[in-house]
C-alpha cells in the first residue's frame, strides 16, 4: 500500500489543502532560519517524518533520514552516521547520481530523488520510496512501504504442522488477527464461560490462494467448546471481532 508525503525545509511552505499527503518530512539541521522546531503539531493525524542534512545543528542521529546530496552529506558519510542513527528505520535519500556510492556503503533502505518517476527503475533495491516532484517549496514523493518510518511489527509465529495450535482470548469488543500456513487447521473453537446472553463472534476466513474472505457471524449459546470447521482446504489465517459478550477463549487447530 502505497503513501503520498510531502516534505520542505520551510514549514510554512507545506500547503494545509489543495493537495493530498498522509505523511509529513521536516528539517532538524540545514538551511538556516527555517528548521522544524514546534511546528510539527500543525499537522494533525499525519505520519511525521524527520531529516538530517547535515550542517548547522548537525550531526542529528534521532532523524528518519540522512540527506546525501550535495551541500549536504557525502556518500562516505553513510556508514558512519547509519552506525549511530537511533530511529527505527534508518534511511538514505540521494538521487540517481549518488545512488551507486550510496549503495556500495549501505544496503539499507534508500529514499530516491527521482523527479517524474514513481515507480522503481530497473536495477534498483531496497527503495521505500521515489521523490518524484520537487518546486514549489515543497516536495512530494510516493513511500512504498506502509508502515515507514516505523519498523515492521514482529511476526506472528505461524505453526507448521497440524499437530500445532494457537490459542488465545478475545476481550469484548476486541480483535484478534491469526495467521497461519495455508491448509495448517481445519477449524476454531470457542469456549465461552456461558451465563445468560449469548457471545457473538465475526469471524473472517482469509485465503490468500483464491483470493477471499468468506465472514461467518457465529453466536456462542453454551457453555461447552463450539467448532467452527473451515469448508476450504486452503484457508490460511483468520481474523476475529467480539460483537457482543463476555471475553472468550479461541483455539486454531
Amino acid at each position: 500500500m502505497s503513501r503520498q508525503a510531502i516534505d520542505a525545509a520551510n514549514p510554512r511552505s507545506i500547503p494545509k489543502s489543495g493537495v493530498q499527503y498522509e505523511l509529513v518530512g521536516g528539517y532538524l539541521t540545514g538551511t538556516p532560519g527555517a528548521l522544524w522546531n514546534g511546528q510539527w503539531s500543525t499537522f494533525p493525524g499525519k505520519t511525521l517524518y524527520t531529516f538530517d542534512q547535515g550542517g548547522a545543528g548537525a550531526p542529528k542521529h534521532n532523524a528518519n533520514v540522512m540527506d546525501v546530496e550535495p551541500e549536504c552529506y557525502a556518500p562516505g558519510d553513510v556508514p558512519g552516521w547509519i552506525a549511530q542513527c537511533t530511529a527505527p528505520v534508518p534511511t538514505v535519500y540521494c538521487d540517481r547520481n549518488d545512488y551507486p556510492a550510496v549503495r556500495k556503503l549501505w544496503d539499507g533502505p534508500v529514499l530516491l530523488a527521482a523527479p517524474g518517476v514513481q515507480a522503481v527503475p530497473d536495477g534498483y533495491t531496497n527503495i521505500i520510496g521515489i521523490q518524484y516532484m520537487a518546486g514549489s517549496g515543497y516536495d512530494l514523493s510516493i513511500i512504498f512501504d506502509e508502515y515507514w518510518p516505523q519498523a515492521h511489527p514482529a511476526p506472528v509465529p505461524v505453526p507448521t504442522t497440524e499437530d500445532d495450535m494457537i490459542t488465545g482470548t478475545l476481550a469484548p469488543g476486541g480483535k484478534a488477527g491469526v495467521p497461519f500456513t495455508a491448509g495448517a487447521f481445519k477449524g476454531i473453537s470457542f469456549l465461552h464461560d456461558f451465563t445468560t446472553d449469548p457471545l457473538v463472534v465475526r469471524v473472517a476466513v482469509h485465503s490468500a490462494v483464491k483470493g477471499y474472505s468468506q465472514v461467518v457471524m457465529h453466536a456462542v449459546n453454551t457453555s461447552g467448546p463450539e467448532h467452527l470447521a473451515f469448508t476450504e482446504s486452503d484457508v490460511d489465517g483468520v481474523s476475529l471481532v467480539s460483537v457482543s459478550g463476555d471475553p472468550i477463549g479461541f483455539t486454531v487447530a
